[in-house]
């Protein structure tokens, strides 16, 4: 799980990941983020996951999306040479596509790994 400090909590700073920060997209997430601020050197960026209801009208299905993204972030931030990367971005936004069924399989997480995975990578 995720610190308190590095959870992205308040509405305003969704919307500024969305309108000030950038975007990358692959077939299943989009991320949008923002680079760091001088406040904020030297620390992990906040991360928020939204997941709409057009996905699941059911918020436990939606909830174990969430989780399973959360954990795949967590085990990325692991590594100390992306922990160090990660500090240049400050807000961090990664947003499980509308257009994705919601399939339960364990190779949905698979895919899901790879692309979070290539699109951090490119947002260092």
């Amino acid at each position: 799980m995720l610190s308190r400090s590095e959870r992205l909590r308040f509405n305003g700073l969704f919307l500024q990941a969305y309108e000030k920060g950038k975007c990358f997209t692959s077939k299943n997430l989009k991320i949008n983020f923002t680079v760091t601020r001088e406040n904020y050197q030297d620390r992990l960026p906040f991360v928020g996951f939204v997941i709409s209801k057009k996905f699941s009208k059911s918020a436990v299905i939606r909830n174990k999306y969430k989780r399973g993204l959360r954990e795949i972030y967590r085990l990325f931030r692991l590594n100390a040479e992306n922990a160090e990367k990660l500090k240049a971005i400050g807000l961090l936004v990664i947003s499980l596509k509308n257009s994705v069924k919601s399939d339960k399989s364990q190779s949905t997480f698979n895919e899901y790994k790879l692309e979070l995975e290539e699109l951090l990578r490119k947002c260092l």
